[in-house]
């Protein structure tokens, strides 16, 4: 399960960009890296670097200044350093030992319900055409894992079942957001 801090709505828009996102790490090709951040100066890494292994959430300390961003993360739960400083360029991040992890594009991202303000979505495609949802519509609420699968004419038949709701429900990649046939859509943060 993917854990993170604080609900969405703990936030403003234009605190996160560009560090909010899912990440590739070309050290790990099969794992991914999901980066939220929590207010201004604090991030949540959930990070899991084989399909099969540990997920494993670690917390990070933003600081922007005249010479840019940084995020200082303690890796230690999974073996690596307590204090390792990335560089924030564009929407990538860069460690000191060469490594970097490139924020993912398209429908993979962090993304905001209007009907659970103060809870999040976390997408992000996997194989097969499989797109992974995690979801908790509020701070104590539970988190529920949905799975989607890309349909022919490109939308995402989403199972909400585990939550109650319809098993193939279509959802619409437009233009940064989710778009639901009800007309509710998840905006990407």
């Amino acid at each position: 399960a993917i854990s993170f801090l604080q609900p969405s709505s703990a936030f403003a828009a234009d605190d996160i960009a560009p560090i909010n996102g899912i990440y590739a790490d070309p050290n790990h090709k099969n794992g991914y890296r999901v980066v939220r951040t929590i207010g201004k100066t604090s991030a949540s890494v959930t990070l899991q670097d084989e399909p099969e292994g540990p997920i494993i959430t670690v917390s990070g300390d933003i600081n922007t200044s005249g010479k840019g961003t940084t995020v200082t993360l303690d890796l230690s739960p999974k073996g690596g350093p307590k204090d390792i400083v990335a560089i924030v360029k564009g929407s990538d991040l860069y460690f000191p030992d060469g490594n970097s992890w490139t924020k993912n594009s398209g429908v993979d991202g962090i993304y905001s319900d209007p009907n659970h303000p103060d809870g999040y979505r976390v997408v992000r495609a996997s194989s097969g055409g499989n797109v992974m949802i995690t979801l908790q519509d509020e701070p104590s609420g539970p988190m529920v894992e949905l799975v989607g699968k890309r349909s022919s004419n490109g939308d995402i038949l989403i199972d909400f079942s585990p939550k109650g709701g319809p098993k193939d429900l279509a959802a619409s990649f437009k233009g940064d957001k989710l778009v639901f046939p009800d007309g509710n859509a998840w905006p990407k943060l």
